[in-house]
């Protein structure tokens, strides 16, 4: 049986074109049935040997044994018969300048999906050119320019798999399933923003809580700093000021080491049972245990530091000013 044209990369009678090299045999190749001017159910044959050349597609029929496929076999044999079109599929087209030819309105088709072929006996009529969807829906050529158009690229098979969405998901749950995407995008945007003003807010908080405690710090070291037991000279201040703008906590903890002078009011009466402090020292408990406040005695109390000096020495002091 001699083979036959089914499609060529030439302009057809709608202004577009199928790129035969774009052509996709493998749902065709499961069921090459051959019909009659693309009537489902009107089978008069197979087509075989399918092969894509350069710039075409070709076949060989083989016709059933039907009255409608013995009509058909006389009518192709004795050339009467002898046009073939197809149901394509669009996949993927292209409006690049550089693939359109002379009369072309419409964009390339550079990838579809054969479904069926037929014989028919006018070529390019509105039976026998077919486009259809993957529902075997009519695809109109209005779609080729709209941009609604769902269009599968080269790479559908990676996205499908990205999508995690089963192999053969048509355009429709890819659709949901990016629109799906592109919502939890937005949630997640709206989400992190939310969470970024939280952040600025704790640190907001955080650095008022800091400027808070460091003037409450400074203000407890000017205190100790300034403690008139301490008796520190304005350069001995100066110079601790310096370490506390250099290392706060350091600071402090050298301030608060100094040896700190006991005042007259300190130091308890003798005569007060409330206050038992020194109640009971002796001249050499407070030589041992408490110089300045026995130094403080002498200054300021004479009368008790002439108890513990003539208790210890058996005399009294003969100068207080020593």
């Amino acid at each position: 049986m001699k083979r036959i044209i089914i499609s060529t990369d030439s302009v057809n009678c709608y202004k577009y074109r199928l790129l035969s090299q774009g052509c996709d045999t493998s749902l065709y190749s499961k069921n090459s049935i051959l019909l009659y001017m693309h009537e489902r159910g009107n089978i008069i044959g197979k087509l075989t040997n399918v092969q894509i050349e350069q710039c075409q597609i070709t076949g060989v029929p083989v016709f059933a044994d039907t009255q409608k496929g013995r009509e058909c076999q006389y009518l192709y044999e004795h050339d009467m018969l002898n046009m073939a079109s197809v149901w394509a599929e669009p996949l993927e087209w292209s409006k690049d300048p550089e693939l359109m030819l002379e009369g072309q309105e419409l964009p390339t088709v550079t990838k579809w999906l054969l479904k069926e072929v037929s014989l028919v006996d006018i070529a390019g009529n509105d039976d026998a050119v077919k486009l259809v969807d993957a529902h075997n829906n009519e695809f109109k050529l209005s779609y080729f320019n709209n941009p609604d158009t769902f269009k599968i690229n080269s790479n559908m098979k990676n996205v499908v798999s990205f999508l995690k969405l089963t192999e053969g998901a048509d355009e429709a749950a890819v659709l949901v399933s990016v629109k799906q995407l592109a919502a939890d995008k937005e949630s997640l945007v709206q989400r992190l923003a939310a969470k970024e003003k939280e952040l600025q807010t704790a640190i907001a908080d955080k650095t008022a809580i800091e400027t808070k405690l460091s003037e409450v710090t400074k203000v407890e070291f000017t205190a100790l700093l300034n403690d008139p037991k301490r008796k520190l000279t304005a350069e001995q201040k100066e110079v601790y000021n310096t370490l506390y703008s250099a290392n706060p906590e350091a600071a402090t903890k050298a301030v608060k080491a100094l040896p700190v002078t006991g005042k007259l009011a300190d130091i308890p009466d003798p005569d007060n049972t409330d206050n038992d402090l020194y109640k009971d020292f002796t001249f050499d408990d407070f030589q041992l245990k408490a110089p300045d406040a026995l130094a403080d005695i002498k200054q300021n109390n004479r009368e008790r530091y002439t108890k513990l000096f003539k208790a210890k020495y058996g005399k009294e002091p003969s100068n207080f000013n020593k």
